[in-house]
């Protein structure tokens, strides 16, 4: 809960931790089969968003959340709407003025074509938020609404630098499958189908595990983080 734009004493990061489910291999989310190694854990939804917030956000989202390109919006700890924005289908542009005040909600679109996880939060994303005033950013997808929200004792810095080693360790393992996949394709062992089938398992697989890194270090770098149902 936020009062006055401000995150509420004793919320010290690491609430987001309690799950209400989770998809595994071969769930059927919005009516297609989706593939990805491990667990995508579903949470409660994102406290630090006041009642004002919450209805505006959720309308918004719905509204957009079928898109296929990326649009983007702020709401402020009264309410006010900074403004959509629309971007492209890999991205669109966070100005700095959505994160410039306390307590303001920053959400955009994910889309993902089929068989594809929307995802979590890119480095752009955290690092818009994470140096901003606002309070939380959130990613809209067909698998939920991803949230993260500051605590009390936000790490920005220690959190940016944790995820981009992060990010080079899921780079090389994309790299790496990709090389795999095209040599087996030139020698003719499996076809193009079956190589871009199992690529777009394994950077699921990616999104999961980039999940699942925002999930497991919320305490230690003193954040709120979540994976709303739909």
């Amino acid at each position: 809960m936020i009062r006055g734009g401000i995150v509420a004493k004793g919320n010290r990061g690491g609430r987001g931790r309690k799950t209400v489910g989770s998809f595994k291999d071969g769930a059927t989310i919005n009516g297609e089969t989706i593939e990805f190694e491990g667990e995508l854990k579903l949470t409660s939804n994102d406290t630090s968003i006041n009642s004002i917030q919450r209805p505006l956000i959720d309308a918004w989202e719905n509204k957009r959340v079928k898109q296929k390109i990326e649009y983007a919006n702020a709401f402020g700890y009264q309410g006010a709407v900074y403004g959509e924005l629309r971007g492209g289908k890999n991205g669109v542009n966070l100005p700095s003025y959505y994160f410039a005040n306390r307590g303001s909600v920053v959400t955009h679109i994910h889309p993902r074509g089929k068989g594809g996880l929307g995802g979590t939060f890119s480095l752009q994303d955290i690092n818009s938020w994470s140096k901003g005033n606002g309070n939380t950013i959130r990613a809209v997808a067909k698998e939920g609404t991803y949230s993260i929200s500051k605590g009390k004792n936000f790490q920005g810095a220690s959190l940016r630098q944790f995820l981009a080693s992060q990010q080079k360790l899921h780079d090389q393992r994309l790299a790496r499958q990709k090389r795999i996949l095209q040599k087996q394709v030139n020698n003719g062992q499996i076809s193009v189908y079956q190589a871009n089938k199992t690529m777009q398992k394994e950077f699921n697989s990616v999104l999961v595990d980039m999940h699942n890194d925002l999930l497991n270090h919320q305490k230690l770098y003193g954040y709120n983080y979540y994976l709303e149902k739909r």
